[in-house]
């Protein structure tokens, strides 16, 4: 049985199926961004490193952006391709998602990448934790963790933490590389020499603006967006998406976060499904922007116009 919301979307059970379909057709579609691809090549340059001479000191990364930027993305592809590819976990992706101890980290790292043999018991001790990581690193075959969301570590303003000499140590002892990543606020967490040294190369991942060269790239990323939902047959048509006034919208919409521009793409692509439309229109914009950024209250106001 249909039903639909006020806005004509169909909610029924079976909308939610072709919806769902939808959101995981898009998972295969992406946009080629500078920035995105650079970080990729630096991430490719300390694997090849740790590969050809793994008796040095490993190199680190740090990626810093504003949120919304497009930074966890490209981390965790990169993993999950390069570990696709390897048939091993060559690298590992770790969110922050919480603010923790030291102890709590190990603790999560040795249950997400380790065999059921490697999984921590209440009570032991963080020497032990830390022996128990570097068996399962060396075991797996790992050569660059990916430590994402730094923001939630718990090293904030001190010296000389645990987490940060593990930091230190794994990279000295030639563990591993270490590739730290957050907004741009996470480099006030950075403030032992000793770790940032080991941290030298520096990636940034830049929010677009409304200048005419960033309108340029999103009208070429968009166009090619598009054109792979067309492939997919996500959507039956072009739509205004690459229009100069709707590009603006985008960007003003979501912070010129290209991480965001994608996650909005996805909603609107999704509201155009529900309402049995052949290519996203602005209404599907607007309440993909009105559902999220603004439930949300990560923006006061909607650029997109529509009929509530």
């Amino acid at each position: 049985m249909k039903f639909y919301d006020h806005f004509g979307r169909d909610m029924s059970p079976d909308a939610n199926l072709r919806a769902a379909k939808v959101r995981k057709a898009l998972r295969s579609v992406h946009i080629n961004y500078r920035p995105q691809l650079e970080l990729a090549s630096k991430l490719d340059y300390l694997i090849k490193l740790s590969e050809l001479d793994s008796d040095d000191i490993r190199p680190g990364l740090t990626v810093f952006g504003p949120e919304g930027a497009g930074k966890s993305y490209p981390l965790a592809r990169f993993a999950e391709m390069t570990n696709r590819r390897a048939g091993c976990e060559k690298v590992v992706y770790f969110s922050f998602k919480t603010a923790r101890g030291t102890g709590a980290f190990l603790n999560r790292l040795l249950t997400e990448i380790g065999a059921d043999r490697w999984k921590p018991r209440p009570g032991e001790r963080q020497a032990q934790l830390e022996n128990m990581l570097a068996d399962v690193i060396r075991a797996n075959k790992t050569l660059v963790l990916i430590i994402d969301e730094i923001a939630n570590a718990n090293f904030v303003n001190a010296e000389n933490t645990a987490m940060a000499n593990w930091i230190k140590t794994a990279q000295s002892d030639r563990l591993l590389s270490i590739v730290l990543s957050g907004t741009e606020d996470s480099r006030l967490l950075l403030t032992r020499r000793d770790v940032r040294r080991r941290l030298a190369e520096d990636c940034q991942i830049p929010l677009l603006t409304q200048s005419a060269q960033d309108i340029i790239f999103l009208n070429q990323a968009l166009t090619h967006y598009e054109g792979q939902m067309l492939a997919l047959g996500i959507v039956q048509q072009r739509s205004h998406l690459a229009d100069p006034e709707t590009l603006s919208k985008i960007i003003a919409a979501t912070g010129g976060g290209l991480g965001y521009i994608i996650d909005l793409l996805k909603k609107a692509a999704v509201n155009a499904t529900r309402r049995g439309a052949s290519m996203i229109a602005e209404i599907d914009l607007a309440l993909g922007v009105e559902d999220w950024l603004i439930a949300q209250k990560l923006i006061k106001t909607n650029p997109f116009s529509y009929d509530r």
